[in-house]
């Protein structure tokens, strides 16, 4: 389901809008009143952590006026898509505020990399789950690599009886 939904949120271009920004914002807000998170953030513990510690003003004027939260900013930082020694907008900052201090910072692809990462770690961790004879496919093949040598370097050893 998150798949899709990020899929058909950000697009094949991988631009982000005013539109798709809301979308994320909005699901971060919503992370507030759940305890596993919701679409986009699911099982994300920073920032379900960091949406339980707002209040019901930034959750009122993100719904009323389209004022990004504080909160959102910080978790920006915290998952390095912004620098950490960027300031944060005190309340003040909108929709287009964000997207603007986005592209300034030129990180808009490095959020939408980090949503597309975890996407793909997602699908991963259900398979492991879902098909758990699968479990080895998953692994390096640096495992692989030091068997066949071994057993390069012990051919002249005859097995024991």
């Amino acid at each position: 389901m998150a798949k899709l939904m990020l899929v058909e949120l950000i697009g094949e271009d991988r631009r982000l809008s005013e539109r798709i920004l809301s979308e994320i914002v909005e699901h971060f807000v919503l992370c507030k009143g759940s305890a596993s998170g919701h679409g986009l953030f699911d099982d994300d513990a920073l920032a379900i952590a960091l949406a339980q510690e707002m209040g019901k003003m930034p959750v009122r004027k993100f719904k009323r006026y389209g004022t990004v939260p504080v909160k959102f900013y910080e978790w920006l930082r915290k998952t390095t898509i912004l620098s950490p020694d960027f300031a944060l907008s005190c309340g003040k900052s909108t929709i287009s505020g964000l997207l603007l201090n986005l592209e300034n910072a030129s990180s808009c692809q490095r959020l939408v990399d980090y949503f597309i990462k975890r996407d793909q770690e997602r699908d991963q961790l259900r398979m492991k789950n879902d098909y758990s004879e699968l479990r080895k496919s998953f692994g390096t093949q640096q495992g692989t690599w030091t068997a066949i040598e071994n057993v390069r370097l012990m051919k002249h050893v005859r097995p024991p009886r």
